[in-house]
């Protein structure tokens, strides 16, 4: 068997990025020319542009941008390819731009076509990944990425750390991001810090906002509630909270 020392793709992806990050991702924005170039020739109605884009063109870069964050170069020419394709551009020719791509890839319910924002969709990809690291951390590749990178901690508590690979270096990117849209639902309060953690509803960024007051600023969500009824201790939330963040309170279900 002749010996590889090295695969430059596995499984359809780089197996290393020790390049020039746009050169080692050319290859999407060919594979995007090339199936664009067998239909400018072909009479296609401006839904059926529409379709091809949304369902075929913008589709092939799914696979790739959910593990890797693409260039911002990259991704700008891949606009431009599909934008100059949906104003109808055959072979060389241009055709004139009418609406601004920024609003071309606003949503529909706007009023707008809702093109995919493909910066934007690729962080949401990245992003899922790493919440699958923590909602299946006996998959291999969450024990493998705890092992390196976080071995005393959760993915979403995790740093950099020494030397990352270029996949961690960009999950790390979206890390604020995601967890900025997440926040915890009440169970029984043991893994929940009553300061720090999002997990009040009807308040800004989900964070109880007043200053630690009556109890210990590392005390957790099962302090505050009786241990005999399972329900709010009405008594104690009244001496740390304001009125407001009370009724906050009373209407998470326990």
């Amino acid at each position: 068997m002749k010996i590889v020392e090295k695969h430059d793709k596995y499984l359809g992806l780089v197996t290393q990025v020790d390049r020039s990050k746009k050169e080692l991702f050319t290859y999407l924005k060919d594979r995007i020319r090339k199936k664009l170039s067998g239909y400018k020739e072909k009479f296609m109605s401006a839904a059926a542009r529409e379709v091809l884009i949304k369902s075929v063109i913008q589709a092939q870069l799914t696979y790739t941008m959910g593990v890797f964050k693409v260039p911002e170069g990259i991704i700008d020419e891949i606009h431009s390819m599909i934008m100059r394709f949906w104003w109808g551009q055959k072979g060389e020719e241009t055709r004139i731009p009418w609406i601004a791509r920024e609003e071309l890839i606003a949503r529909k319910q706007e009023g707008e076509m809702g093109f995919r924002d493909l910066r934007g969709f690729n962080v949401a990809l990245l992003a899922r990944q790493m919440w699958n690291l923590y909602q299946r951390p006996s998959s291999l590749v969450a024990r493998l990425m705890k092992a390196k990178y976080y071995k005393k901690s959760s993915v979403l508590d995790a740093s950099l750390g020494y030397r990352p690979s270029y996949v961690w270096r960009r999950l790390m990117g979206v890390q604020e991001f995601l967890l900025n849209g997440l926040r915890w639902t009440i169970g029984n309060g043991a893994s929940v810090r009553i300061w720090g953690d999002r997990w009040l509803p009807s308040t800004p960024g989900y964070i109880i906002q007043s200053a630690p007051m009556g109890l210990p600023v590392e005390s957790v969500v099962r302090e505050l509630i009786e241990e005999e009824t399972e329900q709010w201790d009405d008594t104690l939330l009244e001496s740390c909270f304001p009125t407001a963040m009370v009724d906050a309170i009373h209407q998470i279900p326990l």
